[in-house]
């Protein structure tokens, strides 16, 4: 068996180790997980200003935050922090072998991303200067639907951030589209 052998343990340790909820942007390392955001952001927006990205790459595990760095079509360099919309009961729900999807609603998913951006603002970015300081959060919520999302955001401003320069949620793969639906985050107004 030997080498065969091997391999099949390795798989179901690999296997073992995966999150059985919400987990299309999930590898086994959390940093190239990021970067698999970042990387597939990059490719589906490419209207957005100052896109399409070079050189993006991973900072690696003690240089972070930011979770990726790129330079823009200005050549400007951006940090890129990397964070995940999904409800943690659910997950641990599914660690236990209860799978059931979580339940969102317009009020719920505001809040979720505002507590995600909170936390990515309040963070010390190593390395730099950066001209741009991008946030993703990315979704795999099966019962997350792009109509929910729409009336979720519509009009809708999230708090005033210090640092955080643009924002956006990034959904996993939509058959119906043939790519990744992402929305822009607004932001209220600075106060002066």
């Amino acid at each position: 068996m030997g080498d065969e052998g091997d391999f099949l343990d390795k798989l179901r340790e690999m296997v073992a180790g995966e999150r059985r909820y919400a987990s299309f942007f999930e590898a086994t390392d959390q940093q190239i997980s990021e970067w698999g955001v970042a990387y597939t952001f990059a490719e589906c927006s490419m209207s957005e200003s100052g896109f399409p990205l070079r050189s993006l790459r991973r900072r690696g595990q003690g240089n972070d935050p930011p979770d990726c760095e790129a330079v823009d079509s200005h050549g400007h360099t951006m940090a890129i922090e990397v964070t995940e919309l999904v409800d943690a009961h659910a997950v641990a729900s599914a660690e236990r072998g209860q799978l059931h999807w979580a339940i969102w609603n317009e009020e719920k998913v505001r809040k979720a991303i505002q507590t995600r951006l909170t936390a990515k603002d309040g963070k010390q970015l190593k390395g730099g200067p950066y001209e741009e300081y991008l946030v993703l959060v990315h979704s795999d919520e099966p019962g997350l639907s792009v109509s929910i999302v729409e009336r979720s955001l519509a009009g809708h401003h999230f708090d005033a951030p210090a640092r955080i320069n643009r924002a956006f949620l990034l959904m996993s793969y939509d058959p119906a589209i043939r790519g990744y639906p992402y929305f822009p985050l607004r932001f209220r107004e600075r106060a002066v």
